[in-house]
This record gives C-alpha cells, structure tokens and sequence, in this order.
C-alpha cells in the first residue's frame, strides 16, 4: 500500500456493479482484502469499458458518449460513488497459491514444491495439485517440419535461424500481481543474452555478435551434452 503496509488477498474473482440509472460494469480479476475499508477502483479499468470521465467543482462525472453513467462526490483526495452490486453474478476464483508456484516454477512436481518449502524457499502452504493441461501439452511428441523445397517459412540457412526451446516450456504464467520474471535478459557488460534454465540456476550464455560459426556450434554441443 502508499503507507507500505502489507495486505494479504484472499480472493480473485468477477463482480457485477449496478449503478442508479441500471448500468452495470463487470470488474474482472477484482481482489478481496479484508483489511481495506473501503472498496477500491482505479479510472484505468473505466477507460477499457470505453468510459470518460469529467472533473470539476468537487464532482466526478463518467460518462459514456452523451449517457452519464454515474457522479461521484470528492472527498479529500479520493471521489466516492455509491454502488450495488449483483450477487449471482459475482463469481469468485480460488486463489491457490500452490497452482501459481507449480507455473511459475516451469511446471515442477509436487515432490519438488514440497521439497523447496522443506528447504524455506517456499513459505507458502503447499496443498494436492489440481489437473494442469500445459503438463498435458508439454509432454506431447515434438512435431517435425513439413518436408518441402525452400523457399518455405520452415528452412533455415544460417545457424540460430531457428531456436527450440525445451527446457521452459509453456511458462508465461504471470504471478497475481501481474509479474513476470523468467525472460531473455541481456548483459550490458559482456551483452549477452541469458536464458534461466528449468529447475537450475544456470544459465546459457551465446555472445552471438562476436562468435564466428564455429565456435556457436561448438558452444551448443557443450550445452546440450550436458543437458
């Protein structure tokens, strides 16, 4: 929070606002923290509805082409509007921490969670994995290249045209708060791209720019002997 208190969330989940005129907005991936007050909604998610807003003389004014929406009122530093909402429409999404550690970790097991929080590097609590499709797709067979004469989107003629990744996999899964970590980084001293690896710290390192051929393919032979 601005005062740098932390605040644990709950919940995830849709909710169906109703304003005095009958028009509802649907807030998607809404958090439920129990310790705030007062309910929180930022203009950034008003604007993707497609609404404008108007300030003025202590009023806040959205609307929606010529149709006002709502008014909200400034109190302080903040404008406060009053709202109902739908129950039955309001759907809630289980916030199961265990699920976003085995994604985030590059679809690790459940033996291997168990065992990083054994060892403090996950102070979560760690409960029975639900069914995961990415797992299911990511142990598929790889599919080979349609056979066919260049010039074809499949061919390559020089070395690092094509690039397969085995080691992530699916793994663009972002933490609640919207982060995403485990991306190709550049080094700005020696600028070279580095790739994390599944469960290891370790890292493979191609200075692509200065390499000639040779010593790429010999670099890749390395890396994949001991992989």
């Amino acid at each position: 929070m601005a005062n740098e208190k932390r605040c644990e969330i709950q919940d995830l989940g849709d909710i169906c606002l109703t304003f005095k005129d009958g028009y509802k907005l649907t807030l998607k991936n809404v958090k439920y923290v129990p310790d705030l007050n007062h309910n929180l909604m930022p203009c950034a998610v008003l604007e993707e509805e497609g609404l404008e807003g108007r300030w003025g003389k202590g009023i806040m004014e959205i609307m929606k082409g010529f149709l006002t929406v709502f008014k909200a009122d400034r109190k302080r530093n903040m404008y406060v509007c009053s709202v109902n909402y739908d129950i039955l429409a309001a759907s809630v999404t289980d916030y199961d921490k265990t699920s976003l550690w085995h994604k985030r970790l590059g679809h690790i097991s459940l033996k291997g969670l168990e065992l990083l929080q054994k060892e403090g590097v996950i102070v979560d609590k760690i409960e029975k994995l639900k069914f995961c499709d990415e797992c299911v797709i990511g142990k598929q067979h790889k599919v080979q290249f349609p056979a066919s004469q260049p010039p074809n989107p499949s061919s390559s003629s020089s070395i690092l045209d094509y690039v397969h990744a085995y080691v992530w996999g699916p793994s663009n899964i972002p933490t609640h708060g919207g982060l995403e970590d485990y991306q190709l980084a550049r080094d700005r001293d020696r600028r070279e791209p580095r790739i994390p690896a599944k469960y290891n710290d370790f890292h493979i390192a191609l200075n692509i720019e200065s390499c000639e051929p040779s010593s790429v393919e010999e670099a890749l032979k390395s890396e994949n002997s001991k992989n």
